[in-house]
């Protein structure tokens, strides 16, 4: 929410609740699900294995397990070999995924519910699915979460974990997965964390969920962190937090869930980090647990699921105001006590399904909603007209003489100019030649441009025309008659070389006498019978050079294979 807006609120907020207008069935069981978990807190997804699908893995506290699964690429999963791996003396609790180790394979940090070691674990990844204990990083106790990313903006991934206590357990990777320790002071204990650039610095910063309320801190980008003020709302005990941009201003905002009342709380970003809390909405008398945001529906706008204490899957569509309506179908009936959620593309259909997981079971849901069908894309733009010669390239101040210009892309002709006055008359031979009736203008050099819907053609030296004074008649100084002329034509004093690219050789002969000029060298290239054949393909000299009469242009012509 930018400064000075108003709080936009649905006039029922209760429609949250409502049936809404997608379709009846939002989402369904991918195959194969549910899949075993026994005692799953946490979920990441990545691809574990390179092959360009997404893969799951989940901690497994009371076990001392993480459990791997890979990817079908249609929604289906198979335990990696191993799974689950078992990390000795060490609970995993929270959980991220990312290639911290810079080796390309993806890797595990693993947070722990145990307070007698208060420590993250590094999980080294294989590119194969199987993980095995590589150190661990003092932290904090009892890490229930865990997030990764370039907190200190030099190109690596780095570590950011909760802790039973009011501080956050701040972790800087120096590149191969060995991590140099800090904290982060809160006004209250921490129960989720998420991390999002909330004023729009460039530098990832902070939300911390814990039971006072939300509260921000934000990054200098260079590993620090400070708190924007007491958290918001004032008392509000959330146990659940998702983060997307809600009401469509550009910057992230966040919700929050709670595991008693039911109720979720969403809370509008101005932009500079500071929260405003929406009015709370009942979604769940039994209580909350994970919740996840992004467009479900297509729409463009972030939606949000979360799910219940028992087994209510809640659906719930954003309207781009920071409010929800509840789609049609929801809530659904999953495993109870789906404590953590990921949404991402499990079928490769472009849509975001979901995973979760319970104290029992693994769950994947594929995404059922009927998106809008895109437009389709907006045909390339026309290329603006590109002049290659003028022919003739001089003429008198007073116009009226027809110019031939040659080049490209003349379709659809809207005007001609002669400097900045256009040409009287315009007469398109073909999509590359047209002829103009150059108008009057005072002497001088100016360029000549084709214009057309798709643009006009560029002010280059093959585009000038040299407008020229009409030679004054002198008075005879000798009254003796002149001799009389001899019987033969006289000879020009020179030459503009005439455009014959496309023309017969016979008529580009023709052409070149008119012209003053004559027909040079002759040569001829083979090629397949097309209606360019037998005609010029190339020149030399250029069209619209001035030469010597008589002045000898050789010719290309496209001959046909006997």
């Amino acid at each position: 929410m930018r400064p000075g807006r108003p709080i936009a609120i649905l006039v029922a907020i209760a429609a949250l609740l409502l049936p809404g207008v997608a379709e009846a069935a939002p989402f369904s069981p991918g195959p194969g699900s549910p899949y075993a978990t026994p005692s799953a807190a946490s979920l990441a997804t990545a691809d574990f294995t390179g092959d360009g699908v997404l893969d799951l893995a989940a901690t497994g506290t009371s076990a001392n397990f993480v459990y791997s699964f890979l990817g079908d690429g249609a929604a289906g999963f198979s335990p990696a070999l191993g799974s689950p791996f078992t990390f000795l003396g060490f609970e995993p609790s929270g959980i991220a995924a990312g290639s911290f180790d810079a080796d390309g394979d993806v890797d595990l940090m693993l947070g722990t519910a145990d307070a007698s070691t208060p420590d993250v674990l590094f999980a080294a990844g294989d590119g194969s699915g199987a993980f095995a204990d590589a150190g661990t990083t003092a932290a904090q106790p009892t890490s229930n979460d865990v997030r990764a990313g370039d907190i200190d903006n030099d190109g690596d991934l780095d570590v950011v974990a909760s802790s039973s206590t009011t501080f956050l357990s701040i972790l800087q990777n120096n590149g191969s997965a060995t991590f140099s320790t800090s904290t982060a002071l809160l006004s209250a204990t921490v129960v989720r964390i998420a991390l999002a650039d909330f004023d729009g610095d460039g530098d990832l910063d902070i939300a911390a969920l814990g039971s006072a309320g939300l509260e921000i801190l934000l990054g200098d980008g260079a590993g620090g962190f400070t708190s924007t003020g007491l958290p918001t709302p004032a008392g509000l005990q959330a146990n659940g937090l998702a983060v997307a941009d809600f009401d469509g201003d550009g910057d992230p905002d966040a919700a929050a869930t709670t595991r008693v009342t039911g109720q979720l709380t969403v809370l509008l970003n101005d932009g500079t980090g500071t929260m405003t809390a929406l009015p709370s909405v009942l979604i769940d008398a039994a209580g909350l647990a994970g919740s996840v945001a992004r467009d479900f529906d297509g729409d463009g706008h972030q939606d949000l699921v979360v799910a219940s204490q028992t087994t209510n899957l809640h659906v719930l569509l954003g309207n781009g105001t920071g409010t929800f309506t509840a789609a049609s179908g929801s809530p659904l009936t999953i495993a109870a006590g789906v404590g953590s959620l990921v949404a991402a593309d499990f079928d490769g259909d472009g849509h975001p399904d979901l995973a979760g997981v319970s104290a029992t079971s693994l769950v994947v849901y594929r995404n059922d909603f009927v998106w809008p069908t895109p437009a389709p894309p907006a045909p390339a733009p026309a290329p603006a007209p590109v002049i290659d010669a003028v022919s003739p390239a001089e003429g008198r101040v007073a116009g009226g003489e027809p110019v031939a210009i040659s080049g490209q892309n003349f379709g659809g002709v809207e005007r001609i100019w002669f400097g900045d006055v256009p040409a009287t008359h315009v007469h398109v031979e073909r999509f590359d030649r047209l002829v103009a009736i150059a108008p009057a203008h005072a002497a001088g050099s100016v360029h000549v441009r084709v214009q057309t819907a798709a643009g006009t053609s560029a002010a280059t030296d093959r585009a000038r025309y040299r407008y020229v004074e009409a030679p004054r008649p002198q008075p005879p100084t000798d009254p003796t008659p002149p001799p009389p002329a001899p019987k033969t034509a006289p000879t020009a004093e020179r030459c503009v070389v005439p455009p014959l690219r496309g023309l017969r050789l016979s008529v580009a002969r023709t052409r070149l006498k008119r012209a003053g000029c004559a027909l040079g060298n002759v040569r001829r290239v083979r090629g397949a019978r097309t209606p360019r054949a037998r005609r010029v393909i190339r020149q030399r000299p250029a069209a619209g050079r001035e030469e010597p009469a008589g002045r000898h242009v050789a010719v290309t012509v496209r001959a046909t294979r006997r």
